[in-house]
């Protein structure tokens, strides 16, 4: 048996570790980014809404139709920023997910590193005590023999 044998599990535990923070960390920024493009996502809705209104209010008061047309476009141009906003999320989103499977798949690794090198090190400690208890007997053995013996 191999003292060391189960020491060798430590360095590929150390790498799922630093492994699992970064992934944990890329994760984190991921999520922040879709908070921050619900953010504009929302900004964007209540702009438009505010801006309805306002189209609303010229349509009933002007009749100037050059001024109610770019209004329009203007809303138009909102509309597709928002689902633009809203396809990046979906992306961002997906690309959560994905790195998420992978923080999970890293932590099933380490956690599966660390019973085996439990279980090693525990056949190890289990050897060591046989070895040490094989040991004494064998010493027990010798210094009975010499006392039969009459050399001690």
């Amino acid at each position: 048996m191999n003292p060391g044998d189960y020491q060798r599990y430590d360095p590929l535990i150390r790498i799922r570790k630093t492994q699992k923070q970064l992934c944990a960390q890329k994760l984190a920024e991921t999520w922040m980014k879709i908070k921050s493009v619900s953010q504009e996502i929302e900004n964007v809705g209540q702009l438009q809404k505010e801006y309805t209104h306002q189209v609303q209010a010229m349509q009933k008061k002007s009749k100037k139709v050059k001024e109610i047309s770019e209004s329009f476009d203007y809303l138009v141009f909102l509309g597709k920023q928002k689902d633009l906003l809203e396809k990046r999320k979906d992306e961002l989103e997906t690309i959560a997910e994905n790195q998420r499977k992978e923080l999970e798949q890293i932590m099933v690794e380490e956690k599966m590193l660390q019973k085996i090198r439990e279980n090693r090190e525990k056949v190890f400690r289990q050897w060591v005590q046989k070895e040490i208890q094989k040991n004494t007997d064998d010493l027990s053995g010798v210094r009975f023999s010499m006392k039969t013996k009459g050399v001690i």
